[in-house]
């Protein structure tokens, strides 16, 4: 009966996965906020094409884009456009940050996303990158989604400062109690031995040398660290704990660098920042071990890239409606929302997954 055959047609239709491709000038009109539709044909075949006479039927897709998109403030950005494990998990560590939007810029396709093991597991509020995720992606929470467009740094245009003659030079503080006044530190800045350091309100440029804290505990509030050429964080079995400062021209900043290429690492230590860190053209190798009660409110981290390894948990708060610490009207309205879903050619054709 012609009921029966529209049962059968409608059955093979639910069963039938279907490819869309989007072209790429609908996607390029998306990421500059333009609204558009795109259309995009697809072949179904079916018990009712059999019947008819007909091969295939084309059909539409439609996916709408508007400017009117929502946009979330940034928590966590991977900046480079291209390299592959800017977002990477490895060894047993996992990452939870329920409330952070995680986004990739990066349009490598297969390999932005990466948790290497099966105890790796990345939580946030969402997860997007431009290209996509490699191994255990099933542990990435909500599902890993397609980025829509490549973010252009939106703090682009804040100056970083430099600062004039050196206050001081290569200095070092090792054991017992310290307290470091704000200034221009030459030579870099190294912190260890059980050295128990606070940090003075101010600003703090980090000149021609590392800010190494190496079985130290630092603390500072309303604190900005600026790190000028190539100069890098350099952490190990330590804790840091540091505020940015509440008002003036840094607020919200607690630490920056210039747009220069460096590599920081973060191994075994206790690390609560209140504020920004944006060091974007900054690899972060981030190894952690246990799992550390966060005091901050929230964090945002800017970099090129970021491999956590190690093991426990490394937490991100991320509550800037609740916090005395004001958030950058900058990164408030950056990241676009809702993502649109990683469509994958499968020639399966055992429904929807």
């Amino acid at each position: 009966t012609a009921s029966h055959l529209c049962r059968m047609a409608c059955l093979s239709i639910m069963q039938r996965r279907t490819t869309v491709r989007r072209d790429k000038e609908s996607r390029a009109a998306e990421s500059h906020g333009r609204t558009h539709t795109d259309h995009d044909s697809a072949f179904l075949r079916s018990v009712l094409t059999r019947i008819l006479g007909f091969t295939s039927i084309p059909i539409a897709v439609k996916a709408a884009a508007s400017a009117d998109s929502v946009r979330e403030p940034v928590c966590f950005m991977a900046m480079h456009p291209t390299r592959k494990h800017t977002l990477e998990l490895d060894d047993s560590v996992s990452v939870i940050a329920p409330n952070c939007h995680i986004y990739g810029n990066s349009d490598h396709p297969d390999d932005v996303v990466d948790p290497h093991q099966p105890e790796n597991f990345l939580v946030g509020k969402s997860v997007q990158a431009m290209g996509y995720g490699h191994h255990y992606i099933g542990n990435v929470t909500p599902p890993l989604e397609y980025a829509p467009e490549l973010i252009p740094d939106p703090l682009a245009t804040r100056p970083i400062p430099v600062g004039g003659a050196c206050t001081f030079k290569g200095v070092t503080k090792t054991g017992g109690a310290h307290v470091l006044t704000p200034g221009v530190y030459c030579g870099g800045l190294t912190l260890k031995g059980g050295a128990n350091v606070v940090m003075q309100p101010g600003l703090y440029i980090i000149r021609g040398g590392d800010f190494q804290v190496d079985t130290a505990t630092v603390i500072g509030d309303g604190v900005t660290i600026t790190l000028t050429g190539s100069a890098a964080l350099e952490w190990e079995n330590s804790t840091i704990r540091l505020r940015a400062a509440a008002s003036g021209v840094d607020a919200g900043f607690a630490i920056q660098s210039q747009r220069v290429e460096a590599q920081h690492t973060f191994t075994n230590s206790v690390i609560d920042i209140y504020g920004v860190v944006y060091i974007p053209n900054g690899d972060v190798i981030w190894t952690n071990t246990g799992e550390a009660p966060g005091l901050a409110k929230w964090t945002v981290w800017m970099v090129d890239g970021v491999s956590w390894k190690g093991s426990g948990k490394i937490k991100i708060n991320f509550d800037i409606e609740n916090a005395d610490i004001p958030y950058p009207d900058a990164l408030r309205h950056v990241i676009p929302r809702p993502g649109k879903p990683r469509l994958v050619e499968n020639a399966q054709t055992n429904g929807p997954t």
